[in-house]
């Protein structure tokens, strides 16, 4: 299924894409999720910032670890494992575009 002889090449691509990046970019969105559900709650909080401080911490601490593991994980380095080593560079995006679609729907 995959070329042996790149194996070790996509794996390399496949941690380094979902290592850092998309772990911090999920938290970033439970941090934009959660200040902006605090603020809808207590906009006028004379402690606006903390509160919205709090609702980040919150969403990142309760639902980051459940998001990578029940969900992120079990798709995407599949699939971008099969993308980096049976699709070309310029196939890759259309590939990629159609599976972030489907992701979101």
């Amino acid at each position: 299924f995959f070329p042996v002889e790149n194996f070790a090449h996509v794996v390399f691509k496949v941690f380094l894409d979902q290592g850092l990046p998309a772990t911090t970019y999920t938290a970033f969105f439970f941090v934009i999720q959660g200040a902006t559900a605090a603020y809808e709650k207590n906009p006028d909080h004379p402690h606006l910032k903390n509160v919205m401080a709090e609702g980040a911490h919150h969403q990142v601490t309760n639902y980051l670890i459940p998001q990578m593991t029940d969900y992120h994980w079990k798709f995407w380095p599949f699939f971008h494992l099969w993308n980096f080593s049976r699709n070309s560079l310029h196939e890759r995006i259309i590939f990629q575009n159609l599976a972030s679609i489907g992701w979101s729907a």
